[in-house]
């Protein structure tokens, strides 16, 4: 199983990543030449991908998802609408609405990233907008990133609270995974339904940030260094 580390947090300030879009399919260079390999291991150490949708076409890779427990009864409705009424970048954003009658209910979007084996730092970031402030009856925030597809609401984990400002607020889940072959990492942002309203709040500015680890880089570098030891004491 892979391994994960997980830690979250939030704070009240603009998304500051890079607007700039990259596939999800990321491709390692590898080189015949050991010496060469060094290079594009380093020189990949040092870049971050990002994957960045502020939905001006479309909702790019994401995809909605929702759940519900099966003994709830009422609507819910749970839908993910693009909007230019408000945007936290750009001119467009994306409306997240649903019926709270059950006061139960998780509905997100989710992107999967494929990866090469190896230890990875992935960052996902994104804006939120409440159209109020209010210190009760607020929805959960909730998200997502590791190797486990989430289908259900305890497959995501609360980052905060709905309405901590009638403005945009920045969320983002910070996790280490390791993969030990070729996988997926899946990726999710949404909320929780915890009182019984109908509600419509907004995202924007969503970011997968993707980082090779240190560590892993560096034990990369130390097997290439030893490639190149080798075929100098054989040359000798």
């Amino acid at each position: 199983m892979p391994n994960e580390r997980a830690t979250t947090h939030s704070r009240l300030t603009h998304c500051n990543l890079p607007c700039a879009r990259a596939r999800a399919n990321i491709s390692l260079l590898v080189s015949t030449c050991a010496t060469c390999a060094i290079m594009l291991t380093a020189t990949q150490a040092n870049a971050a991908l990002v994957l960045f949708e502020g939905f001006e076409t479309g909702l790019g890779a994401w995809t909605p998802q929702s759940y519900i427990h099966p003994d709830a009864i009422g609507l819910f409705d749970p839908t993910f609408t693009r909007t230019t009424e408000r945007a936290e970048s750009g001119n467009w954003s994306l409306n997240a609405s649903a019926n709270g009658f059950n006061a139960d209910g998780t509905f997100w979007l989710e992107q999967p990233v494929n990866l090469p084996a190896g230890t990875w730092n992935i960052v996902l970031s994104f804006q939120l907008w409440s159209p109020t402030q209010s210190e009760i009856n607020n929805w959960e925030v909730v998200a997502s990133v590791g190797t486990i597809n989430p289908e259900v609401e305890e497959d995501l984990i609360e980052l905060g609270e709905t309405n901590r400002d009638g403005t945009w607020i920045y969320y983002e889940l910070d996790r280490t995974i390791t993969l030990d072959q070729p996988g997926t990492v899946y990726t999710a942002l949404g909320l929780n339904i915890v009182y019984n309203d109908t509600r419509t709040y907004g995202f924007d500015s969503t970011a997968i940030t993707i980082v090779p680890a240190p560590a892993a880089t560096t034990a990369l570098l130390a097997a290439f260094a030893g490639v190149l030891g080798a075929g100098g004491r054989r040359r000798r």
